[in-house]
């Protein structure tokens, strides 16, 4: 990196956060698993083209977006007249 170039973080901000995402591969199934390796019910057999990579990410981005649920982040903001002028 040039001496004075920023990278993109310093450039956009806060870039979020990364998920991880643990897997395995035995007899052409993808198997999703928790930190401790432990099987999360997510399965998937792959083609013979498929990145088991790709397909982990899938699985692991349904998984986070059908939890999302659970987050107030979306909420309706409550911006009623305080009285303050």
């Amino acid at each position: 990196m040039p001496r004075n170039a920023k990278s993109k973080s310093e450039v956009c901000g806060n870039l979020g956060r990364c998920e991880a995402a643990f897997h395995s591969v035995a007899d052409g199934v993808l198997t999703m698993r928790n930190e401790n390796g432990t099987p999360m019910g997510k399965n998937c057999r792959l083609g013979p083209d498929d990145d088991e990579r790709v397909i982990a990410s899938r699985l692991k981005l349904e998984s986070w977006r059908s939890g999302a649920g659970t987050s107030d982040f979306n909420r309706a903001l409550d911006y009623s007249p305080h009285g303050i002028a």
